[in-house]
């Protein structure tokens, strides 16, 4: 008779947080903070594709290749240099997104709030990252230096 009231007071419990609100602030102290190594992700002579969906319709889209000696990719560097920390695992699927960097180490889909960072990491382990991020960071993307 125990175990069956042990059962029921925890499957009660179960069904009444179905019913509560969830405390963000709990939830987030639940998140495991990652870092990100820059110097793997991204080495002096990769090149990176841009690619921008113009307008509404899907599979309209503008690409650029950003070379490694341009000022575009200097500043990306420079951002993730700068967020290297703080990043958040996510199992998440992520739709497309406007904005997408990608190179043969990894894939960023820029939303507005926030950033995710796909890559497989030195372990060959595959990593889905995310960090909160106002997109106006990477308007130097959009500009027509090169």
């Amino acid at each position: 008779m125990k175990r069956y009231t042990s059962i029921l007071l925890v499957f009660g419990l179960m069904i009444s947080a179905c019913f509560s609100d969830i405390d963000p602030e709990q939830v987030s102290r639940l998140i495991i903070k990652s870092n990100i190594n820059p110097n793997y992700l991204l080495k002096p002579n990769d090149t990176i594709t841009l690619t921008i969906q113009i307008g509404e319709e899907f599979g309209c889209v503008s690409t650029e290749q950003i070379m490694p000696d341009s000022p575009k990719f200097r500043l990306f560097q420079q951002w993730l240099n700068n967020n290297s920390t703080e990043w958040q695992s996510s199992v998440v699927s992520f739709v497309s997104c406007k904005v997408v960097l990608s190179s043969n180490r990894f894939s960023a889909l820029i939303y507005p709030r926030f950033v995710v960072l796909s890559f497989t990491d030195s372990s060959q382990k595959s990593r889905q990252l995310i960090k909160s991020v106002d997109s106006a960071a990477f308007n130097f993307l959009t500009l027509d230096n090169k």
